[in-house]
C-alpha cells in the first residue's frame, strides 16, 4: 500500500509540473512477447498468446535531471497493455476452446541513465530499470465447450468478465536499454528504438506448466521492442549537477 501511496503522488507530482512547464514528451508503441510459444506443446494442445499484442504508453521525458551527461533521469509514465490469449484441447470425450483479452493501465517511472558522452554523435545510447503498478485490469472472452455421451454430445458457451488480476501481477519492474536518433540542432523530434525485459511479467495458467499437474497461474517472463517518439524540450528540475 506503501508503494501505491508513493507512486501516485509522484505520478500526481509530474503532471503538476509538467503543465506549468513547455511540453516534453513521448508517445510510443511497443510489441511484447513471451519466450514460449505454445505453452501446451508437450501435451499436444494449443495455447498461445497470439500476435494481437500491443503496448501503447506516453511518458514525461525528464522530469528530473540528476545530473548532466551522462545524465540519470527519472522519468514517469503512464501505459495500456493488451494480450490475446487462446487455448484449445481436445480427446475423444469432449473438448475446449478459449478466447480472452487481458488488457490493463499502469502507471510507471524509470531511472533513466544516458550512456552517450559526446553530444555530436548522432545515436544517443540509454539503460535504466523501471517499475510500475496497475490502475484498472481486465479480462473477457468466451469458453466454447463440448463432449460426447450415449445418446449424442453436448456443447455450451461460457461468457468470462472478471479482473485481470490472474493474469498481471499487481506490480511489476523491468530493465531496458535502447538509442535515440538525433535530427537536428533544436532537437523538437527525436525517435527511439528501446528493447525491455520483464521477469515474471505474467501469469499464465495451465496445468502442463505446473509441477503438481494443476491449473494454477505460473509466472511468465517478457520482452519487448519498442519504438518513441519524443517531442518538444523541456528544462528539467536539477537536483544535483
Amino acid at each position: 500500500m506503501k508503494q501505491i501511496t508513493i507512486l501516485v503522488l509522484f505520478s500526481f507530482y509530474s503532471l503538476v509540473v509538467s503543465s506549468q512547464k513547455t511540453s516534453s514528451i513521448n508517445i510510443g508503441f511497443g510489441y511484447p512477447g513471451f519466450f514460449q510459444a505454445n505453452f501446451d506443446k508437450n501435451s499436444g494442445g494449443s495455447h498461445t498468446i497470439n500476435s494481437g499484442r500491443i503496448h501503447v504508453f506516453t511518458e514525461i521525458r525528464q522530469l528530473i535531471r540528476f545530473k548532466n551527461n551522462p545524465a540519470f533521469l527519472v522519468t514517469p509514465g503512464i501505459g495500456y497493455f493488451l494480450f490475446n490469449e487462446s487455448e484449445s484441447s481436445g480427446a475423444l470425450g469432449g473438448g475446449s476452446s478459449t478466447i480472452l483479452k487481458h488488457y490493463a493501465v499502469s502507471l510507471y517511472a524509470k531511472l533513466n541513465y544516458s550512456i552517450t558522452k559526446d553530444n555530436e554523435k548522432p545515436f544517443c545510447w540509454y539503460a535504466g530499470v523501471l517499475g510500475g503498478f496497475y490502475v484498472f485490469s481486465k479480462t473477457k472472452g468466451e469458453m466454447y465447450w463440448w463432449m460426447y455421451q450415449q445418446g449424442g454430445s453436448r456443447s455450451g458457451i461460457e461468457e468470462i468478465d472478471k479482473s485481470g488480476k490472474s493474469f498481471y501481477n499487481n506490480f511489476y519492474n523491468g530493465i531496458y536499454a535502447g538509442f535515440k536518433i538525433k535530427t537536428g540542432k533544436n532537437d523538437f523530434f527525436r525517435p527511439a528504438f528501446e528493447f525491455s525485459f520483464f521477469p515474471g511479467y505474467a501469469n499464465i495458467t495451465d496445468k502442463f506448466l505446473s509441477d503438481t499437474n494443476k491449473d494454477e497461474p505460473i509466472a511468465k517472463s517478457m520482452g519487448m521492442i519498442s519504438l518513441t517518439l519524443g517531442f518538444g524540450k523541456k528544462k528539467a528540475t536539477q537536483v544535483n549537477e
